[in-house]
């Protein structure tokens, strides 16, 4: 049985285990800059459906695409609810950018090269995390 307190480093190896296997199978177009390649492992990882805040759209939640990548809004702090003890034992927020659980609460990281991002990392920086 996977204990709850290892789903999200769980749920982050699931993530980089795709993005290995997606890389080793990009070939083509998608290689041919640094940036094409970039694009199309963001695109076949999903990172947007994480990463980037939802905002109330006629039909429900939407990705808000002019904050692409950004992450959990900086100011909006989240409290982990009280355990729970009945089925539901983790959730989100109605950005889908943070999520609660037995292990508190995991917030998206800004994925842009902005400063505030991952503006300021080297390659070496970004494969270590």
């Amino acid at each position: 049985m996977i204990s709850l307190r290892t789903f999200p480093t769980l749920l982050a190896l699931a993530c980089w285990s795709s993005l290995v296997a997606a890389g080793a199978q990009a070939s083509g177009p998608a290689a041919d800059t640094p940036v094409a390649r970039g694009a199309y492992l963001v695109r076949s990882m999903a990172c947007a459906d994480c990463h980037t805040p939802h905002r109330p759209g006629p039909n429900g939640a939407e990705p808000d695409l002019a904050l692409g990548l950004s992450g959990h809004p900086h100011g909006q702090v989240l409290q982990a609810p009280a355990a729970s003890t009945g089925p539901w034992v983790w959730g989100g927020s109605g950005t889908n950018t943070a999520f609660w659980g037995p292990w508190g609460v995991s917030y998206a990281a800004n994925l842009t090269p902005d400063a505030t991002g991952l503006g300021a990392w080297t390659a070496e920086q970004f494969v270590q995390a």
